[in-house]
């Protein structure tokens, strides 16, 4: 008993003086993982967008699917109290295989895409994307998202 004791208490001094042990990022990205309310922040666009409308700045990654037109079978992006509502008819959010997490704000003609890397705890870093249906073109931005509370 006293031996089992020393291990278990040699492997946890082991763990805990692991100085290459990284919580923040070491952070899986699942749609579990990520479920929850954020703060968005995106930086100067390069070029400016022609037609852009910014997606809300607070909401909500949900687990609810969606039904309707574009979002269906798409997991929700919720709106939050305090924010100015969501300009865009359809938003929803995926995690990629890569993994990558990927947000879509859409009107059917135009919209943002935003995808970020793998990030930290809280945080997460990565690109918007603005597109419009008649070009090509797609201006990006640097983008930022904050986990944030969702009281």
């Amino acid at each position: 008993m006293k031996a089992t004791r020393f291990l278990l208490a040699g492997a946890v001094a082991v763990m805990a003086c692991d100085s290459t042990a990284d919580p923040e990022n070491d952070f899986e990205v699942t749609a579990a993982t990520v479920i929850g309310c954020y703060e968005l922040a995106i930086g100067t666009w390069t070029p400016q967008p022609e037609e852009y409308m910014p997606p809300p700045v607070r909401f909500e990654l949900t687990s609810e699917v969606g039904t309707d037109a574009l979002e269906n079978g798409r997991t929700l992006i919720g709106s939050r109290a305090g924010d100015p509502g969501n300009p865009y008819r359809w938003s929803w959010w995926q995690v990629t295989p890569d993994p990558k997490l990927q947000l879509i704000f859409s009107t059917g003609f135009t919209g943002v895409s935003l995808e970020f890397d793998r990030g930290g705890s809280s945080t997460f870093e990565g690109t918007a994307r603005a597109f419009v249906d008649y070009s090509s073109e797609q201006p990006t931005a640097p983008a930022t998202l904050t986990r944030r509370s969702c009281g």
